[in-house]
Formats: structure tokens, sequence, C-alpha cells
């Protein structure tokens, strides 16, 4: 059997497509030319330059492989596949850290597949292959599904100097991961505890709410328009009491005021930020026809607020949320791109809607505005801002505090962006793309906002041509409404309150369990620490970290209360990596500090876990007293008596 024979068929016993991918390019020539090495090995040119030392290709495969940022990383991506040296290397060296390997060249390759045994390389578990010209689209999901904290990048310079543009690529994925991921840590480590503390607040909403899972494709035949409070909103109002006669009205929460100032009730108003200060841009938001679209963990004054308004949840984000979650009618996702536009938007698609428009989507702030007139955020400025602070020193500031640059706007003109805004449009970009077709048509009503690729501007005049041709054949907003009032007529069944009560008995007796391994777990990590310091040969008694060690693997709760160990887990991924290593510290006493700091952050989290479920539960309880099921029984009489335009 050939040395290609056989490396196709250890690749493909891990990556099948890709074997038939390059089975394509089988009667392609050989892009390369080889050469042997002085140590007997070979190597080869490629569009004229040298993948790998024309001396000692291994020796320089370990020098590359020695590289000080591998050791801290977590992910290693490399850049061209060229005959493997240094991936073989590296993967020696570094064998618990996963390895992506990029390669644009399918012919090359192929080639070089057929020139040595590559067997052990291609059949690595943790060793993945994303190869031919659309190598960088590959990516984006691999580092999903990875997850990295702290990639590292290995370049290939002859790989990269013959496929600039899908390296370039590569790199713009690598960095929008990072910011992302970075993001994503901050918010946790900022909010991570008070997601858990609303949505034990909201006890009784997710009790008494229906999901969005009940309104899944049940406006297909109509279009939507999804309102943000960018500046360019203000351009659109004046045609949206039009628009509203012939699609449905999604609002953000940051746009409800000004639309309804505007004379238009929103049919929806989506919002799922746990802060206070966000509640506030619905202080005047008095419009009861407005059915709310949120999370369980959204701060509770928005359900004081809209006491009265229809609503529907969607599925948590987070393990306790999944949760509870298991005992209710299904809830129904929606995309979490990190800002609530996208939920609205994403929740537009739930509906089934087509077309969606898009009004006062910016990303971006044209003409230097951030908000559209009337919004809170405007508004507050207008309230605290005076000579020393004026309007337009805080908006600057504003600006220029969240990473501004340079974007290219949907008409071809520049307009100032920031980096937390360019995800958002890579967000959105990536869902258009994976939209199935024949899908919805995604389009905005403004061209002055950040440019998104498969989001075509349409000015409102022939957006509302277009709507009301479409809407005509639904029976238009009396049909609407008739629909809306349908569907929002009905309220989750009581038996769910009694298997919340249910699952909620069941998680404290499971966090009770786990507490009483934690604590003496920590103690002895602790006893460990220092009999290990005073003397690193001294017998150590590990049975108790052991038990600990076992029960955390076993608990089915552990992703609950391993939710809020962020400072913890961060503490730990830094010794590990080398980032965090103390001074003279062994590494036998480095893994029993990172086991005392695994267990004391799992013991504090369960006990605020245990706190809170108390709370929730005596909540709970107040619905099952004979007070809260008259309470119950006369909210869905209200519901069942009253028509949607009167609520």
């Amino acid at each position: 059997m050939t040395v290609l024979r056989r490396n196709l068929e250890a690749l493909a016993a891990v990556h099948p497509g890709a074997v038939e991918e390059l089975e394509l390019h089988s009667g392609a020539a050989a892009p390369l030319e080889l050469h042997h090495t002085r140590d007997g090995d070979l190597t080869a040119k490629f569009a004229g330059r040298w993948l790998h030392s024309t001396r000692a290709p291994r020796r320089e495969a370990e020098r590359v492989a020695a590289d000080p940022s591998f050791a801290a990383a977590d992910l290693i991506v490399c850049y061209g596949f060229g005959l493997g040296y240094h991936l073989e290397a590296i993967a020696d060296r570094h064998p618990e850290t996963p390895i992506v390997v990029l390669e644009p060249q399918l012919e090359l390759f192929r080639a070089a597949l057929g020139t040595r045994p590559l067997e052990p390389l291609l059949r690595r578990a943790n060793l993945t292959l994303i190869a031919g010209p659309d190598a960088a689209e590959g990516l984006a999901p691999a580092l999903s599904r990875i997850r990295p904290r702290r990639p590292a990048i290995q370049r290939l310079r002859a790989a990269v100097d013959a496929s600039p543009e899908v390296f370039a690529a590569a790199d713009e994925a690598i960095s929008r991961h990072s910011t992302r991921e970075e993001i994503n840590r901050n918010t946790l480590k900022r909010f991570g505890r008070l997601w858990v503390r609303n949505l034990v607040r909201n006890i009784t909403v997710m009790a008494e709410s229906p999901g969005i899972a009940r309104l899944q494709n049940r406006f297909s035949d109509l279009p939507a328009v999804v309102c943000a409070a960018g500046p360019t909103l203000d351009e659109v109002l004046p045609r949206l009491a039009e628009l509203r006669a012939h699609a449905l009205i999604i609002a953000v929460d940051t746009s409800i005021v000004p639309l309804l100032r505007a004379g238009v009730a929103p049919d929806f108003l989506v919002t799922v930020d746990p802060q206070y200060w966000n509640t506030r841009h619905l202080d005047r938001a008095d419009s009861p026809q407005t059915a709310l679209v949120s999370e369980s963990a959204t701060h509770p004054r928005v359900f004081r607020l809209l006491s009265e308004n229809p609503r529907y949840l969607c599925s948590s984000l987070f393990p306790l949320g999944q949760y509870l979650e298991r005992g209710l009618e299904p809830r129904g996702a929606l995309g979490a791109g990190g800002s609530v536009a996208t939920s609205a938007w994403d929740f537009a698609k739930v509906l089934g809607c087509n077309p969606v428009y898009a009004a006062g989507l910016d990303l971006g702030f044209p003409d230097h505005v951030t908000h559209c007139r009337g919004s809170f955020f405007e508004e507050l400025a207008h309230g605290f801002c005076d000579r020393i602070m004026p309007v337009e020193r805080y908006a600057a500031q504003y600006l220029w505090d969240g990473g501004s640059r340079r974007g290219v706007a949907t008409d071809g003109t520049t307009i100032l962006t920031d980096r937390r805004m360019l995800l958002y449009k890579w967000w959105f970009e990536s869902q258009i793309a994976a939209t199935q077709q024949p899908g919805p048509q995604f389009r905005t009503l403004s061209s002055r906002g950040l440019l998104i690729e498969g989001m075509d501007a349409l000015p409102p005049s022939d957006a509302l041509g277009e709507a009301e041709s479409q809407a005509a054949r639904a029976g238009g907003r009396p049909a609407i409404d008739a629909r809306l009032s349908e569907l929002h007529n009905h309220h989750q069944a009581d038996h769910s309150i009694e298997r919340l009560e249910h699952d909620l008995s069941t998680l404290a007796e499971e966090l009770s369990a786990l507490e009483t391994r934690l604590d003496p777990a920590v103690e002895a990590a602790q006893r460990a620490v220092e009999t290990h310091r005073a003397d690193p040969e001294a017998p150590l008694e590990l049975a108790i970290l052991d038990e600990a060690d076992r029960m955390i693997a076993a608990s089915r709760q552990r992703e609950i209360v391993g939710f809020l160990i962020h400072d913890a887990a961060e503490e730990i991924f830094n010794s590990t990596t080398g980032a965090g290593e103390s001074a003279g510290e062994s590494s036998g006493e480095r893994a029993l500090r990172n086991s005392k700091t695994l267990y004391s952050a799992l013991a504090e989290s369960t006990r605020y876990h245990s706190q809170l479920i108390d709370q929730a539960r005596r909540r709970l309880g107040g619905l099952s007293t004979p007070a809260g099921v008259a309470h119950r029984s006369a909210v869905s009489r209200f519901a069942e008596s009253s028509p949607h335009e009167a609520r």
C-alpha cells in the first residue's frame, strides 16, 4: 500500500469528508518540488518558496514547537500543513493541547500526504484539519466548539504567502473570537450573581408564563419591523404607523418610548437585561396591549412595570434556569448575540415573519449621534449634563470609551462604530449566512447604519408598498390583532407550580449533600498544602479530596454551582498555563493549592444557591395558598374576557 493510501485511510478515520474532497483532486499535477536534505529527509518548494528547512526540517520543527506561547495556549492554530514536520513536533511537545490546521491549497495537501508516513498525526483525536479555499470559514465553528481562552498561532510562511487573503480572514476570526470570549468572561464576572438572583426573584413569573414556543411560525405570512434605538430610527418613525397597518412591530426596550410618542404601539417588546438601570427605558412605556418577550433572569422590575401585559419567556441561558424549566412547557430559544437587538431580530424569525425589516439597527453612530431622540439614554444625558460636562462632551466620551473605530456604512460611506458593535455585526452576518434557503429576507430601512452583509437597504416607502401587498393576503391589521388576541388569551396550567416546587426541593437536598463534602475538602486541601510545603516527601491524606472529586464528578448540579466560580477558574487556568505561578512553588504544591481554590469556590457557590433556592421555595409557596390560587383565577378570568385591543 502506498504512503498516500495509508495516510488517506488514517485521515478517513477522523475526517471522512476531507478524503472525499481530496479525491476530487486526484488527477491534479503535484504542486511540490521535492528535495532530499542532508539528514536524509524530504523537503519541498511550493510556489517558489521552501516549506521547510533545506538542511534539517525536523530540527527546525523542534524549534518551532518550543515557542513559549504554545505552552500557555489552550489551542494552537497552524496556518499551513506543509509536509507535516512542524505539526508532528507541536503535537508531540503539547499532546493535550487541541490543534487546528488550516490548509487552503487542496492540491498541496494531497501531494504532501503522498510524501511521508503521517498516520499517527492524522489519527490524533484533538487534531482538526480544515482544508480548501474556504478554510477560514470553517475556523469560527471550530473556535466555538473548543472555546479557547488563549489561542496561539503558528504560521508556515510559504503557505501564508500563497494564500494571504485566507489567513487574513483567519486572523480576523481568531481576533473576533478572543474579543467575544473576553466580553463574555467579563460579563459573567459582572452579572453572574445578578442573573441567578433575578431568576430566583422571578420564580413566580416562570411558573405563570408561557414560552415563545407557542408563537413558533404563527405569523409566517406576515412581515415584521424590528425597531432598535439607533439614530436613524428618527428617519423611519414618520412612516412606522403606516407600516404597522401591514406588519408586526417588534420593539427593543430602548426604542419603545420613542415609538409610543410617535403613536406606534408595538405588538411585542423584547427586553432581556438583568440590570436595574435598563428597566428605566420602560418608565413611560404605557402600552398594555404590547406583549412582553423576556428571559427569566431579567430584572424583576420589568415584570412589575408590565404586570398587565401579556408575556412570554424564552429559554434560559443559565444552568439554574435550564434546570427549573425542565418541568415547564417548552420555552423556545432566542439567539444570544450579546444585544437585545439580536434577541429581537431572532424573535422575528421565531414568529416566522418574512421579510424582516430592521429600523434603527445602526450598530454605529451616524453623524456621531448615539441614540434616537426621546430614548432614555438621550434624555438622561440632557438631565445631568451642564456647562462643565455639556452634552457634546458627554457624547464624545461615550463614543470613544467603547474602543471606537471606523466602519463601512450600507451606502458605502464611513461610519463610526466600536468593537462591541462589530461583534453584533458579525453575529448578524453569521446568522444570515446560516439561514436555510428559501428563508426569510432581511432588510434595513436605513442606508446610513453599519453594513451588514445579507441585509440590503430598502427605503421605508418601498417597504410600505411591499408590506401592504403581502399583508393584504393575510387580512391586514384586523387579522393580525385577532391572531394576537387569540394567542394572548391562554395561560400556563397550574400543575407547573407543583413541578417547580418538587424540582426546587430536590435541588436543595442535592446542594446540601454537596456542601457536606466540600467544606471538609477545603480544610483537607489546606492541611495538605501546608504539609507539602513543610516537607515535600511527607505522606498526604488525600482520601477526603478523592471523595470530593468523585462527588463533584457525579453531581447532577455541578453545572449550576460551577456557573459562579469564574474567578477561581481563571486563577486555576492561569496557574496551570504558567501565567499565575508563585515563586518557588512546586508543581505538587500548585496542584494542591488549585484543589483548595476549586473546593472553596464551589462551596461558596453552593451556599449562595442554597440561600436563594430557599427564597424561591417561599415565593413559590405563596402561589399555593388560597390567596394565591384566587389571584391566579382572577387573572385567568380577566384574560379570557378581555379582547386584545382593550388590554
